[in-house]
């Protein structure tokens, strides 16, 4: 099988291109036939796992080197451990938070669509106003500094499982609730992967000492187990009689199913001889990610002016705004990598 890297980086390529599929949804409403299809499918439906992956993603490894049986026992230690992780979190999340949203509000001032002030660029660096996408990116930094208390819940096996069972109704009840702190639905997928981690970590991650990894066959059973409850949680969120309650449940229980199955897809492909690595447009995914909300505005404002009508642009397009922001951001991406390093390493926080 792959390593463990490759099938993150690869797990990341897929989410990332669901991502943009998501953002590439008609915003004037419907779109013409099959374009409709197309976008409920894969947008408004398969989509849908994106970023609930990406946040089980972080959470998994964050807590990925969390020994309970060392820093559970030792205070100390598990403050030097937290100290470690935040500081690492700061260059690979804050600060491209900040340059990033910077970023946009410059270019909505080049637009005429905002005017230059101290409350303008406090608005846009910390509410990330004029980029809306990087609203997972803060809320993944409210769940870095909440770790110690997901460290607290999911450390102990039986308490983590109902720890989570708890998160996750409090996901579907969050209107009942008196305050929020975080995205209730965002911390249970962050939870989940950080649980994950913790005490299945030899058997999600192949090769690993002592690890007891899943067998090919179980891999397939349990993956199709799961799209099975992610086909099952799609007709409760959209199925109208069975009431917002119920759409909550399945929107939920449906993102980590669909999100987990595709992990597990990623742990079944073998691994080329002699391939030790991803075509490099793969390694791009956080620059694709930072810089499509732009691309997809761009794309769909040149299909216009080459005189695409709503039909080529809703289908055509759609299908093939991944392809075009992907392409795009790699063309850039490298420039910039090639010429201005560290400008490429603080604005994708380090990755490579």
């Amino acid at each position: 099988m792959i390593s463990f890297n490759k099938r993150v980086s690869l797990y990341s390529f897929i989410l990332t291109v669901l991502v943009v599929w998501i953002h590439s949804v008609s915003p004037a409403g419907p779109a013409p036939f099959p374009g409709n299809v197309l976008q409920d499918i894969l947008g408004l439906g398969l989509g849908q796992i994106a970023v609930p992956g990406f946040f089980c993603l972080s959470g998994y490894l964050f807590f990925r080197n969390y020994d309970i049986r060392i820093i559970g026992l030792d205070p100390a230690a598990a403050a030097g451990f937290f100290i470690r992780k935040w500081k690492s979190r700061f260059f690979s999340l804050l600060l491209p938070f900040l340059i990033w949203n910077i970023f946009y509000y410059m270019v909505y001032i080049l637009c005429g669509k905002a005017e230059l002030s101290p409350a303008g660029i406090l608005e846009a660096a910390v509410d990330n106003a004029y980029n809306p996408v990087f609203w997972y990116i803060k809320q993944l930094i409210i769940l870095t500094l909440l770790t110690p208390l997901t460290a607290l819940i999911i450390t102990i096996r039986p308490v983590g499982v109902l720890s989570l069972a708890a998160v996750f109704m409090s996901a579907v009840f969050y209107d009942l609730l008196p305050f929020h702190i975080v995205n209730e639905d965002a911390y249970f997928y962050y939870a989940a992967g950080a649980f994950s981690a913790v005490h299945f970590k030899d058997m999600i991650e192949d090769r690993a000492e002592g690890g007891q990894n899943l067998s090919l066959k179980c891999r397939a059973a349990l993956t199709a187990l799961l799209m099975a409850v992610f086909l099952i949680s799609q007709y409760l969120y959209f199925a109208v009689p069975f009431g917002y309650r119920f759409a909550l449940f399945g929107a939920v229980l449906g993102r980590i199913s669909g999100a987990a199955a595709c992990f597990l897809i990623t742990g079944m492909i073998k691994a080329r001889e002699g391939k030790d690595r991803l075509p490099g447009f793969m390694y791009f995914n956080f620059f694709v990610y930072a810089a499509h909300y732009l691309e997809i505005r761009f794309f769909r404002l040149l299909f216009v002016l080459l005189g695409a009508g709503p039909v080529i642009t809703e289908t055509a397009g759609f299908i093939l705004m991944p392809a075009l922001c992907i392409a795009s951001s790699y063309a850039v991406g490298s420039v910039i990598k090639r010429l201005m390093p560290d400008l490429y390493r603080i604005v994708t926080g380090g990755r490579s």
